[in-house]
């Protein structure tokens, strides 16, 4: 969970900083690649390795699955989100 935590705590650092001023090239890749990550975190283990050969469709199927549960977490968590949101 501390390893979430700290991802989640990148992810709305970003956020604040995007909301603010546009974001280099080298910071926006940094924030996606971390979002994606984050997003990773709620798949299973089996759709986690199934992103890896999933043809683009399939990806995106992932990939919002991933979203929805993401958002799920926070809407279910919010002691958590205050925890990583503390951290920026």
């Amino acid at each position: 969970m501390t390893q979430l935590i700290a991802m989640l705590a990148i992810h709305y650092a970003c956020n604040q900083a995007a909301s603010q001023t546009l974001l280099d090239a080298e910071q926006a890749a940094a924030c996606a690649a971390n979002y994606h990550s984050v997003k990773r975190q709620f798949l299973s283990q089996e759709e986690s390795a199934a992103l890896s050969r999933a043809k683009p469709k399939e990806r995106h199927a992932l990939m919002m699955r991933a979203y929805l549960r993401f958002k799920q977490f926070e809407t279910d968590n919010p002691e958590i989100i205050v925890q990583a949101k503390a951290q920026i």
